[in-house]
């Protein structure tokens, strides 16, 4: 079984890509002297910014956003949207799951599955990403210990996609 990608998984990469193409050319237009550096006072909305950009990139695109595939007893993944290096584990490698409810204003609440080894979540799986998140989640109960819930915690999100 293959991870199918919804719409909305889509969002960080056509949000962020137009960001980062406009940031490149302002900063270059900078250096070339073509428009004038700006005023100090701009400086908290450029650095929201990049943290915005590098958090859609590595928070959201490289951690959630994973190419998911099951076969038998080993689950192989890829970040970045499937272009990332494979990575293979074997169902006994890992500890089980644990299910996770986030909130998303108009869209209710979402569900993720996080595949712990150890302390720490090896896989994400969500229901906001993966179109078919309810066959992966079938599948994976199928072969995986439920190690319960796990409250959502925003800053634990913020840990993981930057460490």
């Amino acid at each position: 079984m293959k991870s199918k990608f919804s719409f909305a998984s889509y969002f960080p990469i056509l949000v962020g890509f137009p960001l980062e193409i406009g940031m490149a050319i302002y900063i270059i237009l900078i250096i070339m002297g073509l428009v004038p550096i700006p005023p100090l006072k701009t400086l908290p909305l450029l650095l929201l910014l990049i943290f915005t950009l590098v958090w859609l990139f590595w928070g959201e695109f490289r951690t959630k956003m994973i190419k998911v595939s099951i076969d038998g007893d080993i689950i192989s993944v890829r970040q970045f949207g499937g272009l990332g290096k494979k990575r293979d584990f074997l169902f006994s490698e890992v500890d089980g799951f644990k299910i996770s409810r986030q909130q998303y204003g108009a869209r209710g609440v979402l569900e993720y599955l996080y595949l712990m080894k150890g302390k720490r979540k090896t896989i994400k799986l969500s229901e906001a990403y993966h179109k078919n998140y309810q066959d992966l989640k079938s599948a994976v109960k199928m072969k995986s210990k439920d190690l319960g819930y796990e409250n959502f915690n925003f800053i634990d999100e913020l840990r993981e996609a930057f460490l």
